[in-house]
């Protein structure tokens, strides 16, 4: 639930929800959305990445649009 909170502007209270905010990130998403089509060599590729010493699969995962499962 979010809590509005009330921040002197001047001479007058405005709530935190009516504040303005610029976002940090934005994701486009265009395009079906569907599943991909991966060959065994992206597959196997992707995999070998992941087993790098130091690699962070979430890491990974993201550098290539995929979600870490």
């Amino acid at each position: 639930m979010l809590m509005p909170i009330a921040v002197g502007r001047g001479d007058r209270l405005v709530s935190g929800l009516e504040r303005s905010f610029e976002p940090r990130r934005l994701e486009v998403i265009n395009g079906a959305g569907g599943r991909r089509v991966w060959s065994a060599d992206a597959k196997a590729a992707v995999l070998e990445e992941t087993l790098l010493p130091g690699a962070v699969v979430s890491v990974v995962a993201r550098r290539h649009g995929l979600t870490p499962q």
